[in-house]
C-alpha cells in the first residue's frame, strides 16, 4: 500500500516522539492513500 505524508522531506524512518502532542488525534505519524490531501497539507 502506498500512503502519502504531508512533508517536503523524504522519510526514511518514522519516529513518534518528534510529533506534536496536541493535534486533532494526538501525537502520531499521519497519513492518506489520497495524494491531493498529503500536497493540500504542503500548500
Amino acid at each position: 500500500m502506498r500512503v502519502f505524508h504531508g512533508s517536503d522531506t523524504f522519510i526514511e524512518r518514522i519516529d513518534l516522539a518528534k510529533g506534536a502532542e496536541y493535534l486533532d488525534f494526538g501525537q502520531g505519524f499521519y497519513v492518506t492513500a489520497i495524494r491531493k490531501h498529503a500536497h493540500k497539507r504542503l500548500l
